[in-house]
């Protein structure tokens, strides 16, 4: 499998292509990373350091950090298989 695919593979849960587009289903936390951009884009919120844009991506940062500190089975697995060690 090409880097890339094993990339896709370890974020997405599921794709399908849909009404002319792609749809993705995201993996958590990955999931979170998705809806706060939707909720910043839906809210109007700006990146730029002028707004209280952290209020909408804290909570994926809030995830990750758990991830890392508290890995799943199936994370520490996913992070073998990308690693090559799978």
């Amino acid at each position: 499998m090409l880097p890339f695919h094993r990339l896709l593979d370890f974020l997405c849960l599921n794709t399908e292509f849909r009404d002319g587009g792609l749809s993705v289903t995201w993996k958590k936390p990955y999931d979170a990373l998705a809806e706060s951009i939707d909720a910043a884009n839906k809210s109007g919120v700006a990146f730029d350091g002028s707004s209280d844009a952290h209020q909408v991506w804290l909570p994926f940062v809030d995830g990750v950090r758990t991830m890392c500190l508290r890995p799943s089975a199936e994370t520490r697995f996913q992070m073998q298989v990308l690693e090559g060690g799978v």
